[in-house]
């Protein structure tokens, strides 16, 4: 058993990988490498984005702070009126 185990391996695996048929193809061909100098080139001014990104940032937290607000005050109003009268109950005015 051991014998085929080593055959195989030496003869079988160790053989030479065969080329598939066909010629050799050159895939591309090198470009030079052109460098724009000009000034007047357009560019992204990430930096006026940066700011205009940051100034919409705080008036989205405006929002947010004001929705917080306007979700919050029913419920703060019914818990004033709750403690109100768990008040005027337990402590009844003489």
């Amino acid at each position: 058993m051991r014998f085929l185990l080593i055959f195989f391996a030496v003869f079988c695996l160790a053989s030479p990988a065969f080329a598939a048929k066909g010629k050799p193809v050159q895939c591309g061909v090198p470009e030079k490498s052109v460098l724009q100098t000009d000034p007047g080139e357009n560019f992204c001014d990430i930096y006026s984005r940066q700011i205009a990104y940051f100034e919409q940032q705080q008036d989205f937290r405006a929002l947010i702070e004001q929705r917080r607000e306007n979700y919050v005050a029913p419920r703060n109003e019914a818990y004033e009126a709750y403690r109100k009268k768990m008040r005027q109950e337990r402590y009844p005015q003489q």
